[in-house]
């Protein structure tokens, strides 16, 4: 890339905003090695024309030149460019969040943080380095800044308000630093309220009100025989200038006017600077006429950039690194493995935990109570029980109520019966119904002159299902049901965070920077790869921790097939998950601060409650219908080839089709998201998004 500084010529510059033209043919030359001042009150274009020259703004008139020729996208990726709002992430560290800007540029991360380390010391938070941004004063904020626009060794410099809340030492410090800058070639133009600094430091200006320009020329030019012109200076406001008949308001900024009295005739003209005075006495304020630039004479019109590839990558590692440092995000994980983990180690400890019950008998049911006894061990190996002895009915009932007892064992009428203080545990009663049943029927087959086989002959009942393995089809609903759980969950999650980063990075004006450096839409497939490596990173933690917890617990001989569904649900959870964080990322877009996106955020949060839902509730037909379409796909196909209701080469047709709708959704999603993110005007509809100008 060419790194050659180059003359920045604007000729006919214009942007409308629906009816409103913003900026007027705006015509003007930033010469090479020249310092050139943009003067201008609130609203007059300043900034929309800089965002124009930087490509952050589409034209709606005109063109902008590098050199000769028109200026392209990766022209304006070797300018240093400051805004002015501070695009800074504030929770992020210093050299953290410079060194990254120093690598969008195209600065390899060594480079990166030499220069910030140079530039910092230069300009005075060299020992803030590690704090966030947020700890640092408003003055060494802007310091950061600037920093962040001069560390490429840029080919030109457009800097917003580069001098607003420094002291006079940093004012000195930053003024050495652009004209070290200019004297190697590079065109410097730079926009700031201070009109006596603006003076004493370019070689030009170019005055602008109400989107035209109404002044350019080099100091000396304006200095040298026209019309002169006068800057009065309030003790507060100077708008009132506007009022006065017969004198033109350049340009008004607070307590600062630039004045043409409109009369050739110098007394005149005196006379009407008198009105001025004047009027300032009788208002009582203080005013003093100063002798401002004459008219002007009209007629005047290194880091590269990153590869696409490496772009992506490098976003996506800044929201990596932010998300894991994140307390919040790790403390919800730590706390959800704790869970998972707790409830596999209950499970484990509930199945491998050998219990003794002890059973009261009577005379009349100690026979009984010996086969329970004897049969236990060979029914479940984990449960024994004992007997106790006791006089009568009346005492066992005592010895149940007392505790001493689990459970009495007595006959009825109808057969044979536990008795509990409160319930009877059901391991006991599983023992028992067993034992006392086959010695029952033992001792009936007996009496009739046959075996116990012989009277069961026939007997069994069992289940099957035409489609699909019955025993896999529970696995698979079981399974089904905490993937949808975790899809639900981390959609949410993972959405929303990626929702506030999108909406952080506009309200800031982040991204205004960022847009200087590359695409937006590698911004947010960036984002995207970040937030599947995350969602898909956690959801392999636990159910790393699930099958690990599975093996200690009766459900271990299941895991064959459980991770089989597994392998489908994650292949699927990727597609699904990524068309839903695309959604979330346009309603981060969609809001102007943070407070809007749940407002923002309501349709995906519909989209993703009916998905879940309906995939816990749907039956017959309905799933099967909707096992193909997009995104509930995503959560009710995976199971269906576990569960046999589908052959693989069916769940890769419905695959192929939930990503193919995936990609659709990414490329209206990033038009939407692109164009939203430059809107600062307030929350957008999707239509207005998509109808907007970039």
């Amino acid at each position: 890339m060419d790194k050659t500084p180059q003359t920045i010529t604007v000729e006919g510059l214009t942007r409308r905003f629906g009816d409103f033209t913003a900026v007027d043919g705006v015509d003007f030359t930033v010469p090479q090695g020249k310092m050139t001042g943009f003067v201008g009150g609130n609203g007059a274009g300043k900034t929309t024309t800089m965002r124009m020259i930087m490509g952050v703004l589409a034209i709606s008139g005109g063109r902008v030149l590098w050199g000769n020729r028109p200026i392209t996208a990766a022209d304006q990726r070797t300018i240093g460019y400051m805004p002015e709002e501070r695009g800074l992430y504030p929770k992020q560290k210093v050299a953290d969040q410079l060194i990254y800007r120093g690598q969008l540029k195209g600065l390899s991360p060594k480079a990166s943080r030499e220069s910030v380390m140079t530039l910092l010391e230069r300009l005075g938070p060299g020992e803030r380095t590690d704090d966030t941004v947020e700890a640092l004063s408003l003055g060494n904020q802007q310091r950061v800044q600037i920093a962040a626009a001069l560390m490429i060794e840029p080919a030109a410099l457009i800097l917003d308000e580069p001098f607003s809340g420094l002291d006079p030492d940093a004012v000195d410090s930053m003024a050495d630093l652009l004209r070290e800058h200019t004297a190697r070639g590079v065109p410097v133009l730079f926009s700031s309220h201070q009109l006596d600094l603006v003076d004493r430091l370019c070689d030009q200006l170019v005055i602008l009100a109400k989107g035209q320009v109404r002044a350019t020329g080099t100091p000396t030019e304006l200095r040298g025989g026209s019309p002169r012109r006068h800057r009065p200076v309030a003790v507060r406001d100077a708008g009132w200038v506007r009022e006065v008949p017969g004198v033109s308001a350049i340009d008004v900024d607070g307590p600062v006017a630039v004045l043409d009295p409109v009369s050739d005739s110098e007394a005149e003209r005196q006379r009407l600077l008198g009105e001025v005075l004047a009027e300032g006495l009788r208002r009582g304020r203080d005013h003093r006429a100063l002798p401002d630039h004459p008219a002007p004479v009209r007629g005047l019109p290194r880091g590269d950039g990153m590869k696409t590839t490496n772009a992506r990558t490098l976003v996506a590692r800044r929201e990596l690194s932010v998300r894991l440092r994140d307390k919040t995000f790790i403390g919800s994980t730590l706390l959800s493995l704790v869970i998972l983990v707790g409830v596999f180690g209950f499970r484990a400890w509930t199945a491998n935990k050998a219990s003794t019950f002890d059973l009261a008998v009577t005379s009349q049911s100690q026979q009984m109570g010996r086969v329970v006894a004897d049969a236990a061990p060979g029914i479940d190996d984990k449960v024994s029980v004992t007997l106790v002895d006791v006089a009568d009915e009346e005492a066992a009932k005592a010895a149940v109520t007392d505790e001493s007892a689990d459970a009495w064992l007595h006959q009825t009428t109808d057969g044979w019966q536990l008795v509990g203080k409160s319930d009877v545990d059901s391991s006991l009663q599983d023992v028992a119904t067993q034992s006392i049943g086959t010695a029952v029927l033992t001792a009936n087959a007996d009496k009739a002159g046959t075996d116990v086989t012989s009277l069961q002959k026939g007997t069994a009942v069992t289940t099957d299902i035409l489609d699909g393995d019955a025993e896999q089809a529970g696995i698979a609903k079981a399974v089904g049901f905490g993937m949808a759980i975790l899809f639900y969950m981390s959609a949410a999650i993972f959405g929303m965070y990626l929702a506030m980063s999108v909406t952080e990075e506009k309200q800031s004006r982040i991204v205004e920077i960022i847009a200087t450096s590359i695409p937006l839409r590698h911004l947010l497939f960036g984002k995207l790869i970040a937030a599947v490596a995350l969602a898909v990173g956690q959801l392999l933690l636990y159910a790393a921790v699930a099958v690990i917890g599975a093996s200690f617990t009766e459900w271990g001989d299941m895991l064959p097939s459980l991770t089989a569904g597994l392998a489908w649900f994650i292949v699927f959870f990727i597609a699904g998950f990524t068309m839903i964080a695309a959604l979330y990322a346009v309603s981060g877009a969609l809001a102007s601060r943070q407070e809007d996106i749940q407002s923002t955020s309501f349709p995906v949060t519909m989209l993703l409650m009916v998905m879940f839902f309906g995939a816990m509730f749907a039956s017959g037909p309905i799933v099967d219908v909707l096992a193909w379409i997009p995104p509930f796909s995503a959560i009710l196909q995976p199971m269906r080839p576990v569960s046999g209701e589908a052959q693989w080469w069916q769940a890769l047709i419905s695959l192929g089709i939930l990503a193919a709708v995936t990609v659709g959704v990414i490329l209206v999603a990033e038009r939407i998201y692109r164009r939203a993110l430059m809107q600062t005007g307030g929350k957008l509809s999707y239509k207005d998004a998509w109808n907007a100008e970039l």
